[in-house]
């Protein structure tokens, strides 16, 4: 697929929300594109990106799960980290 060659990483996880899609890479990026309605992907953004976008996050990510409007993410050492609306 054309949008996991242009990561130039081995994929994870992948994880489909409500109109929003993630991948973790197999060193722990995270990156996500679709909805950003609710602040999801970055705050500031537009609502909407067709493309990867990578979320700074303070360690390797090990996973996440999407809700209505947030996401939770897990990093490697325990840190759990809430995206989106709070």
């Amino acid at each position: 697929m054309e949008i996991f060659s242009s990561l130039k990483q081995t994929v994870y996880q992948l994880v489909c929300g409500n109109q929003v899609t993630a991948v973790i890479t197999q060193t722990g990026e995270l990156f996500i594109w679709g909805s950003n309605v609710n602040g999801l992907i970055v705050k500031f953004m537009k609502s909407w990106s067709n493309n990867p976008v990578k979320v700074k996050l303070p360690g390797p990510v090990q996973q996440i799960a999407f809700g209505r409007g947030h996401a939770m993410v897990r990093l490697a050492d325990g840190k759990i980290f809430m995206l989106g609306e709070k």
